[in-house]
């Protein structure tokens, strides 16, 4: 994205700090232009965030190989929506095997609008699952 848009600011939160050096050491971490790195929990750092509010808040987040519970709850939504500008985006990736109308339905109850967009698995795997994008504004 910051190819795309060099003047794009991004800061990305990551509980795991090997996760930090992997992409230090094999990704050029460190050479992405106007990139924020924070060590850290996502929730924590949403709930106690008092800057400039973001165009885009997307959560990719996984602990343990699931979506963290605590980010189903409606306080850490009702964060995300603060910390986003009126007419900004958030965008939550979720894998399938969860309950999407229950989630969708938690979203609706802070987002006006929410859209659902299946990322299929590749080849003869994509009808054994994939990603959700949950689109909220």
């Amino acid at each position: 994205m910051t190819r795309e848009f060099p003047k794009l600011a991004v800061t990305g939160i990551e509980l795991d700090p090997e996760i930090i050096r992997v992409a230090r050491e094999f990704f050029d971490l460190d050479k992405i232009q106007n990139l924020t790195v924070v060590v850290g929990d996502g929730g924590e750092y949403i709930k106690s965030y008092l800057g400039e509010p973001f165009d885009l808040t997307f959560v990719d987040a996984y602990l343990g190989g699931n979506f963290p519970l605590h980010f189903e709850e409606g306080r850490f939504l009702r964060d995300l929506k603060r910390v986003t500008r009126a007419g900004g985006v958030v965008v939550i990736n979720r894998a399938s095997g969860l309950e999407l109308g229950v989630f969708k339905r938690l979203l609706v109850k802070v987002f006006a609008n929410v859209e659902v967009i299946k990322i299929p698995l590749p080849g003869f795997l994509g009808g054994m699952g994939g990603n959700y994008l949950f689109i909220c504004s």
